[in-house]
């Protein structure tokens, strides 16, 4: 499914805020970083956290 049809927000809108956000999209699409690694340490984190809190969500 395409991000678009997911998207509770109407084409023009999107078209609108990928072009307004140009840069980011255009270094996504050129480099092979990703923020995957530290995303993944900040779930555990919260998810150690929780734990130690008794705490559900």
């Amino acid at each position: 499914m395409l991000i678009l049809e997911k998207s509770k927000i109407s084409p023009v809108r999107f078209v609108y805020n990928i072009e307004a956000d140009k840069a980011a999209v255009q270094a996504a699409v050129d480099t092979n970083y990703s923020n995957a690694l530290l995303e993944g340490t900040v779930n555990r984190v919260k998810t150690i956290k929780r734990t130690m809190f008794n705490k559900a969500g």
